[in-house]
């Protein structure tokens, strides 16, 4: 399976949802939490921050319709386009979340 250095750096999605655990299985090959997911039907491997507030997908792997933009700066004062999106299906091991927000830029 070939590896894309996805950076899934922020992961909290808007969904209200029953309280439950769920075991997701992942591989830490690089020493950062890696799992398998899909969104809108892309699959791929996403490195995960668990403290993070919003979910950031790299846009040069995977392709979100675009609802807005905003202009954000980043440590080095360099300035990024970010795209604001809605997911229609996310799906974490047997977890499916529905009707997300995330952004999208190029990390990289």
């Amino acid at each position: 399976m070939k590896f894309n250095y996805l950076l899934f750096l922020l992961i909290v999605f808007s969904v209200v949802s029953k309280s439950q655990i769920v075991a997701i299985p992942y591989n830490d090959d690089i020493k950062v939490p890696v799992i398998t997911l899909d969104i809108n039907g892309q699959h791929d491997r996403f490195i995960v921050d668990r403290g993070a507030e919003v979910t950031i997908v790299n846009s040069r792997y995977i392709q979100l319709p675009e609802l807005g933009k905003i202009k954000a700066n980043d440590a080095n004062n360099s300035s990024k386009t970010i795209f604001k999106s809605k997911v229609n299906n996310i799906n974490i091991g047997s977890v499916a979340i529905t009707n997300a927000t995330a952004y999208s830029t190029e990390l990289y």
